[in-house]
């Protein structure tokens, strides 16, 4: 067995917390003491971790120091962040860890300006050739209302989304002829799509952050995770989403699709991205692939790229370490379909096995 260490993983109530817990905890490789911490005390990944520390938000200006206490007491070796609004924080105070020699799992800050904004990643697409949808920048509600009918509304769907988000937050598609009463009685209101009428009336005249208007993709959905080091490819596996909700893949199947691979790898090698992170690709009428964001992160169904012979969350830990990556072999075809678990615990907040 090679050398135990320990992993400080933020975010433990976030979807897809536990089965990152299971990568680390299945690699067949070594002991990993795993430290969670996350802003609910209550944070369902709580029972599922060697130990647990509640810290404040990531707009908190106390966030990075509490986190640091944590990794004094707790010894840590790495730190993997998954929440999205931690990781600029992180990137921006890495120096503060590396003086203790703690290494942390997230992107320069200069990449990550630009990967972890929905408009600067097309926008620096665009400018490598790399083909996007089509799509324009609101930096306020009148250009995002004219953006919309530029781009065919009422004739054509529309999706608008904040350009700096996670999850399904900020995103909305704009349909006119939708059957309102099939909607009504056979969707649930979590869909993503909404009545002109409602956006207008929620944004029209107010400030709103900087949004996309882009085209609407009607093809299949598929997620690219991704572990690279200065550019050079270590690990790329696709996952074809055969049900998702509120953008998590409840259902995928890890499917050998050379052409958005190919378009996956033009990305990572022109705008010379290296870590761990995931691509979000969908494609439109004729079947064309177009890369829709990127989640410069764990992402939440990375799971299932483990269970197919390629476990990214441990290979990353091996790069961070410095040491030598084994070669993965992928079982394509591989099925994940997830499931809800309950979690309890009592009133002084520890787990009750039940």
């Amino acid at each position: 067995m090679k050398k135990d260490i320990t992993v400080l993983l933020t975010g433990a109530g976030a979807p897809g917390a536990p089965g990152i817990i299971n990568c680390y905890k299945k690699n067949g490789e070594r002991n990993i003491r795993i430290i969670g911490v996350d802003a609910n005390s209550n944070a369902a990944g709580k029972g599922l971790v060697d130990a647990f520390y509640k810290v404040p938000s990531a707009s908190d200006p106390d966030f990075i120091s509490s986190v640091l206490s944590v990794c004094d007491a707790e010894k840590i070796d790495i730190v993997v962040p998954i929440v999205t609004r931690e990781l600029e924080h992180f990137s921006k105070n890495k120096s503060l860890f590396e003086e203790k020699k703690i290494k942390v799992s997230v992107m320069d800050f200069d990449t990550l300006k630009i990967v972890n904004d929905k408009g600067n990643l097309l926008d620096a697409m665009k400018a490598s050739g790399i083909p996007t949808a089509e799509y324009y920048i609101a930096n306020n509600s009148e250009q995002l209302f004219n953006y919309i009918d530029k781009l065919g509304y009422p004739y054509k769907p529309v999706c608008v989304k904040a350009t700096f988000g996670n999850g399904s937050r900020g995103v909305r598609i704009i349909e006119a002829d939708g059957d309102g009463y099939d909607r009504f009685f056979n969707e649930k209101p979590n869909s993503s799509f909404i009545s002109y009428s409602t956006v207008y009336n929620a944004l029209n005249g107010r400030d709103i952050p900087k949004m996309m208007v882009m085209e609407y993709l009607p093809g299949d959905e598929y997620s690219v995770d991704v572990l690279s080091d200065k550019e050079k490819i270590i690990s790329m596996i696709c996952r074809k989403g055969t049900k998702v909700v509120s953008s998590i893949q409840v259902e995928s199947v890890i499917v050998d699709n050379s052409k958005i691979i190919s378009l996956c790898s033009e990305v990572v090698k022109k705008l010379h991205i290296s870590g761990v992170f995931g691509f979000d690709v969908k494609c439109d009428i004729y079947g064309n692939p177009r890369i829709i964001e990127i989640n410069p992160r764990l992402t939440a169904g990375i799971v299932a790229c483990a269970a197919a012979g390629c476990n990214i969350p441990y290979l990353e830990l091996l790069r961070q370490l410095g040491e030598t990556i084994p070669e993965q072999k992928i079982q394509y075809g591989v099925v994940m379909t997830r499931r809800w678990e309950e979690v309890f615990y009592d009133a002084t907040g520890s787990r009750i096995d039940w």
